[in-house]
């Protein structure tokens, strides 16, 4: 509802004092950013999965973005780094570094709201603290 794929049949939904249909869809949309359980990888390569949400982001501020996530020397450790296909070899990253992706998305989309969906269910303990890191770097933003 957020977002105005629906509309409430009952109630309001007020931002900054006003109700929500005073604003644009797509200005709401534009500062909301979502990490959902079942990561969604566009095709191609990783800077492609971050230029998605920002298309005017460098290669540097993505290569800062992993650094904070702690994931570029596992993306350097990649066939081609950066440029590594990880649409074509899903099986390259494991379920907690894909979500890691989700989080380099919303570092680089810097929205005002963030919402996680269950984004440590299924991951392993040290999977889980990376994503706890990770949290605790896109809400000091």
């Amino acid at each position: 509802m957020l977002e105005r794929l629906y509309e409430p049949q009952k109630g309001e939904i007020r931002i900054n004092q006003k109700d929500y249909r005073e604003y644009s869809i797509s200005s709401i949309r534009d500062k909301i950013g979502y990490i959902m359980q079942e990561v969604q990888i566009v095709p191609n390569t990783i800077v492609d999965n971050i230029k998605y949400v920002n298309s005017k982001i460098t290669k540097d501020e993505i290569v800062e973005i992993f650094k904070t996530l702690k994931m570029h020397e596992k993306i350097l450790s990649l066939p081609k780094g950066y440029q590594t296909n990880i649409y074509e070899n899903p099986d390259i990253l494991s379920t907690g570094e894909k979500q890691m992706i989700s989080f380099a998305r919303i570092m680089a989309m810097s929205p005002d709201v963030v919402i996680l969906d269950e984004v440590t269910s299924n991951l392993s303990w040290d999977k889980e603290e990376m994503i706890k890191n990770a949290i605790e770097k896109i809400t000091k933003r």
